[in-house]
Order: C-alpha cells, then structure tokens, then sequence
C-alpha cells in the first residue's frame, strides 16, 4: 500500500457504526485549512464552543519547554493574529486556550491520563459576556477561569486550521473526528446530548465530519482544504466477499417496492476491488443484454461504470487500489434521463441518457449467470432509494447504519453477515455458490 500521511477512518468505538472512521494525522505537517473563516472577529460573538472527537495512542512530535504540544483545531489562537481559540493535546491530557488582545487564557486537564487508546470528546467553551473559558472531556468540566479584558476585541481572525496551528507549529499526532464550532456557548445539557451524538443546531458554524472528506455540512459552505498528503482509507470490518467465479445474491422481488422503469432512484454502497484492470460487476437490475434492458452498475477495466446497455456514465478517474474502501452513489432522474456520480459523497459527473430502463425488474449482486460475468469485489451497505437523493443526503448517511425504515428506502442490504433487506420492505436476497460474509 502506498504511503499514506494523512487518512481518513472511522472506529467502532466511536459511533455505533458498521463502517470505522475518521482522520488521523501523521504528527509531521499534514493538516486541514478552511480560508472561510467560521468566525470573522470575537466582536460579531457573544460566546463560541468547539468540539472535536479525538484518540491518540502515541507522544507528540514538537516540544516547548518540557511539554510536548499538538494542536487539535482551532483559529488562528497562535500565529500573528492577536485573537483565537483552538484546543489542543498537552502531554497526555488536553488544553484549551483563547487568545484575546494577545493575551492567552490556557486551561487543562491535568487531574486525567488520556493516552488510553480511547475516543474522548474535547469540547471548549468561550463566554464573552460571562468572561469565562471552560474545558469538558467526556462531559465533565475539567477546569474553568476566568478571562480578564476591557472590550471584546474587533481585529479579524485568522484561518480555521485542524492538525497544525496558524503559525505551522505543533502538528498534531492524532485521530480526529466530527470537529464542530458554534456561536453559542453550549450549556452542560448541550454537552451531555453532543457525547451522546445528538447534534446541537444552534449557532452551528461549521462541522466537519471527518468521515471521507473535508466538507463543512453546517450549510455554511466553510470547507476545507486538506493538505500535505492527503488520501482517504476507509475501514470496513463486515462486507460479503465474492470469489469470482460462480457466486451471486439474487432478489426477484424488489420490483414489488420500485419500478425501475418508471421510478427515479438512487443505488449507494461501500465497494473494495481485490484486483485491477477487469471488469467487475457490483449488480445488474434485468436479465437480457439489449439496449436499455439492464441495469449495470460496477468496474469496467479501472473506472467506474453506470449502464443501461446503450449509454454510459464514466467516471473520469481510474480505481486500481486494492486496499481502499470506496463509497459510491448513482442517482437516476426518471422525467429528465439524468444520471449523477458521486464518490465518497462528492459529486464527479453527470449525464443525459438516450432512454430509460425497460427491463425487468429482477436484481442481481455480486454477478450475473446469465452473462457469465462475476466479480471478486468486497461490497457491504447496499441501499436503493426510491427517489433522487441529493449531494447532502448522501453525505450525511453513507456511514450511518439504519435501524428502523427510512422514507423513501426501498431496500437495505447490510450484507454483514446476510442477505436480508432491513429496510422492512422484505425484498430479501438468496445467496448462491458459497457467497462468503466476513466479520474482521
């Protein structure tokens, strides 16, 4: 596997979740910015929270004095900007600090060992009105003080940085996720329904999940940039592995919840290639190799192929790793003939096809008898939605795991350790030739 700097996972400590996630940095010098800056100046505020998960198993990098430091995230609290705030990892516990008029207000946690190999949740808190800054681990207030200014100052911030500080000092050596900044100061009811993963939308700035990609989902298009490496691994412990050769999963029912040939839909689901340059097939809806008659969705040579057996929607870049989980997501306007890509909840390419499906409504996953075509893909959390989702949506459940049914959610297979549909529409698949459920 290539060497990767900075990486995005997901942990099963962290959320209940199938998929284990978040990003985790090197401790050298990679880090995320977003020069749209959540807060302009302290004076447009009457008080802020930031919050980040966080798990970190080994020492920092960078020293000052006998403290080893690394900077978790924050804006501009270091650097040439008189103000900011941030949170940080201060030996084996963490801090919070806010700067204002150049002067620093630095609390800590020193009372509690949180090298552990465990995720805890870091949250700050700054009341301008109240003139105090509190630090919570895990809900628990670890210490407070009071800030001394005369005026709350106007002079602009700096950049919103996750990682490495604005004066490029103290990179962090850690894993990171789901880093939040509110302009309100979160009350300890606020806190306790944060650890519990209830979101707080009052005030919300920004909000990175962390969970493939640096997009704000606040709706305040404060994205970021992640530099100095970046790539995306995402770890998937529960898939179905299929060999290649004989093995498939068939449904014949699911034209009972959605009608392919006049329904507009959206298929996702989390894929790992095994081998490049050869066509794999993740699933076909249809049975006969004619123009507009099949539904084929999957690997043709290196990239990514939606079909109807007539037009095609390719991606542009080419998948030849072995090692990395990828999500994908098509959506297929009925009325309109338009089809949409999206990888790792990004948006890659879209087109208008010739026709819409006039085949028959049976699927397939994992390959197809009738051509003889058979895949060696991993492929876990397939979902068919009965309606065009949007870039959000995608984003904002391609790591949740479903336990009741969804609107709109025609059929869910988790294919963990079966073929069942949960999405309580009963369009359960069979299993054929010895198909093989991994649990890592």
């Amino acid at each position: 596997m290539r060497n990767r700097k900075f990486s995005f996972y997901s942990a099963k400590t962290l959320m209940n979740l199938t998929i284990r996630r978040y990003a985790s940095f090197d401790g050298v010098n990679d880090y995320i910015r977003s020069e749209n800056l959540p807060i302009n100046s302290l004076s447009e505020i009457t008080g802020l929270t930031l919050a980040a998960w966080v798990k970190f198993i080994s020492v920092q990098s960078e020293t000052s004095g006998n403290v080893r430091y690394g900077s978790i995230a924050g804006q501009s609290y270091l650097g040439s900007y008189p103000n900011g705030y941030g949170i940080t990892v201060y030996n084996n516990t963490f801090s919070a600090q806010v700067r204002i008029n150049d002067t620093v207000f630095f609390v800590r946690n020193d009372s509690l060992y949180h090298r552990d190999e465990l995720w805890h949740r870091v949250v700050m808190t700054v009341d301008l009105i109240g003139k105090t800054i509190r630090l919570y681990v895990d809900t628990v207030l670890a210490q407070e003080l009071p800030l001394i200014f005369a005026a709350i100052p106007t002079a602009r911030m700096g950049e919103f940085r996750v990682g490495i500080n604005n004066a490029n000092r103290y990179p962090l050596k850690a894993r990171v996720r789901e880093v939040v900044v509110h302009s309100t100061v979160w009350s300890s009811e606020d806190i306790t329904n944060d650890y519990s993963f209830r979101n707080i939308g009052r005030g919300l700035l920004l909000r990175y999940k962390l969970d493939g990609n640096v997009q704000d989902s606040s709706g305040n298009n404060n994205h970021g940039t992640a530099l100095n490496g970046v790539t995306y691994e995402n770890d998937i412990t529960k898939y179905t592995q299929f060999d290649g050769v004989d093995d498939y999963i068939e449904s014949t029912n699911i034209g009972d919840s959605i009608d392919f040939t006049s329904s507009s839909f959206t298929i996702e689901l989390w894929a790992k290639r095994t081998r490049s340059g050869t066509a794999d097939w993740m699933l076909t809806v249809g049975s006969q190799r004619s123009t507009s008659k099949i539904i084929h969705m999957g690997y043709s040579g290196d990239r990514l192929r939606f079909s109807f057996w007539g037009t095609n929607l390719e991606s542009t870049e080419t998948f030849t790793d072995t090692n990395v989980w990828i999500h994908w997501a098509v959506t297929y306007d009925n009325p309109t003939r338009t089809a949409s890509l999206f990888m790792n909840g990004v948006f890659k390419k879209s087109i208008v096809f010739a026709a819409n499906f006039t085949g028959a409504n049976v699927l397939q996953i994992g390959g197809t008898p009738n051509f003889l075509a058979y895949s060696t893909l991993k492929l876990s959390n397939l979902r068919f939605w009965n309606t065009v989702r949007t870039q959000e949506q995608i984003q904002g459940n391609m790591t949740s795991s479903f336990t009741a049914p969804q609107p709109n959610l025609v059929a869910n297979y988790r294919l963990d350790s079966d073929t069942l549909d949960s999405s309580g529409n009963n369009n359960h698949g069979t299993a054929y030739n010895g198909v093989t459920f991994i649990n890592e």
